[in-house]
């Protein structure tokens, strides 16, 4: 058997470690070289760390990531191999995100909050400026349901039921098609959908956690961020829809705004390069 090449050895993720704040344990994984820009993911409503590198997944998201940083990724409170527990509040969500950088030893980092996983990133970034170099945002939102002068996203009786009908369809491959449009129709990829949503959380767990995003609402802390900051989203994603990037990038000061092609919710697809570039060029033009 030939020897590992040296980027193949750099992008393989490390064992699972776990950082600790209070009684909670936080599941997580490292890889790329120890010298490179940082960039720490929060993940969205869901996620294991187990499931990450695997080739029906987003292996060539991360791995593209890895070859030129330094890239954490974890599983919330609640989620994937880190403790059970019920759904954070914002704070919480933010104070265990510091609790991730401390247990890789990174003083500062790009965070990178995709989905329900922005509003810790952005709580995160306006109460702890001095360790992060820079707050990217992937399909996310300051606040899920309209309402209370914010015209964008349903009414919070929708997202509400919404949130049941995904508990009751989760792990199955058919809601594959509103989260990953684009790849629902590949065998491989509705088999890993499936392995990888019930491993994350189970339905009572799906439930709880899209009934927090129903009432969550970060616009004070948005109003905070002074850090800088990109925010991408897709103009078809039918999760998130597009109105809530622009909010975004109107009303953080300095915010960069990318606009993608294409419906899928899921950041990786369809194309693994085109956001994972987004982030490697933003996190090496910040971390300098």
């Amino acid at each position: 058997m030939s020897a590992p090449s040296v980027e193949g050895a750099a992008t393989a993720p490390s064992a699972v470690a776990f950082a600790r704040r209070g009684g909670v344990r936080l599941a997580f994984r490292t890889a790329g070289r120890e010298d490179a820009p940082a960039a720490v993911p929060v993940p969205g409503f869901a996620s294991h760390v187990d499931v990450l590198w695997d080739d029906a997944g987003p292996r060539a998201f991360h791995e593209r990531l890895a070859a030129r940083l330094r890239l954490v990724v974890y599983d919330r409170r609640g989620q994937g191999r880190s403790s059970a527990a019920a759904p954070p509040t914002v704070d919480a969500d933010a104070a265990d995100l510091g609790a991730i950088l401390d247990a890789a030893r990174l003083e500062r980092a790009v965070v990178v909050g995709q989905s329900q996983g922005g509003a810790a990133a952005i709580a995160f970034a306006a109460t702890a400026p001095e360790r992060v170099a820079g707050l990217i945002l992937v399909g996310t939102y300051a606040r899920a349901a309209s309402g209370d002068g914010y015209p964008h996203g349903p009414p919070r009786e929708q997202l509400l039921a919404f949130a049941g009908a995904v508990a009751d369809a989760w792990g199955d491959a058919a809601l594959a098609s509103a989260f990953a449009p684009s790849a629902a129709d590949d065998p491989a990829f509705a088999a890993w959908w499936t392995r990888a949503c019930r491993m994350a959380l189970t339905p009572d767990a799906v439930r709880a956690t899209l009934e927090r995003r129903a009432h969550l609402d970060v616009r004070a802390h948005v109003a905070a961020v002074r850090v800088p900051a990109l925010v991408a989203h897709r103009t078809g994603d039918g999760i998130t829809p597009v109105e809530h990037g622009r909010w975004l990038a109107d009303h953080i000061p300095g915010a960069r705004l990318r606009e993608l092609p294409a419906a899928d919710h899921l950041w990786w697809l369809p194309e693994p390069s085109e956001v994972a570039d987004l982030i490697t060029d933003f996190t090496e033009e910040h971390s300098r």
